[in-house]
């Protein structure tokens, strides 16, 4: 039975893991998006930025109104 093989470096370490963006079988040095040179990067990029855009506006502080007596 053959090893499997990190889709970038192709090492057989003993832990692989899927990229969610391209799913591709990667070991834990190489499963960095960035680091594989993804071919999904556009799209990691877009769902990432959505993503802080999100919670940026989730979390963003408002100016309270004081009303005048």
């Amino acid at each position: 039975m053959a090893k499997k093989r990190c889709a970038f470096c192709k090492t057989t370490n003993a832990l692989k893991l899927d990229c969610k963006f391209c799913s591709e079988s990667f070991c834990t040095y190489c499963l960095m998006p960035e680091k594989h040179m993804c071919s999904k990067m556009k799209e990691c990029k877009e769902q990432h930025q959505s993503r802080l855009e999100k919670e940026l506006m989730a979390n963003k502080c408002v100016k309270r109104k004081i009303e005048v007596i």
